[in-house]
């Protein structure tokens, strides 16, 4: 636990550095992207090994944390310093939803759960690269 604790804190200092640097539309794509190739690897059998899977894993809950520090400059940036708290509620309010609902889908489908993730990843995926801001700082 304190290992998922310290990539899930790493990844919120690297990927908010990323994001200063490349911009947080192209973190969100670079995320959702590795994320949904490494739920189908590990899916399809290829992540066997206990250490590579140990590697695998700390890389996920890097791109956990990374998610919730990106997040909010992402949100600013696309709609503007004063809707930023209401925005944010919105995005924090999906997130603990999909963390409720989560575990019961995945439950549900273990088969085929990790391609599930892969598969909404990728739909975060397109949005993300279709996503055009808007041209107003007070969208």
């Amino acid at each position: 636990m304190a290992i998922a604790a310290i990539f899930n804190g790493l990844g919120r200092l690297f990927w908010a550095k990323i994001s200063d640097n490349i911009g947080r539309r192209m973190v969100f794509l670079i995320m959702f992207a590795t994320q949904a190739v490494v739920y189908v690897l590990v899916a399809m059998g290829y992540v066997s090994n206990y250490y590579l899977f140990i590697v695998v894993s700390c890389y996920l809950l890097a791109c956990y944390g990374g998610g919730f520090a990106t997040m909010p400059a992402f949100a600013a940036d696309a709609f503007g310093p004063a809707y930023i708290g209401k925005v944010y509620g919105f995005m924090l309010t999906a997130w603990s939803v999909a963390g409720l609902i989560g575990p019961y889908v995945f439950e549900v489908f273990k088969p085929q759960a990790l391609f599930i993730a892969a598969g909404l990843l990728t739909v975060g995926f397109v949005i993300a690269l279709v996503y055009k801001p808007p041209k107003s700082k007070n969208a």
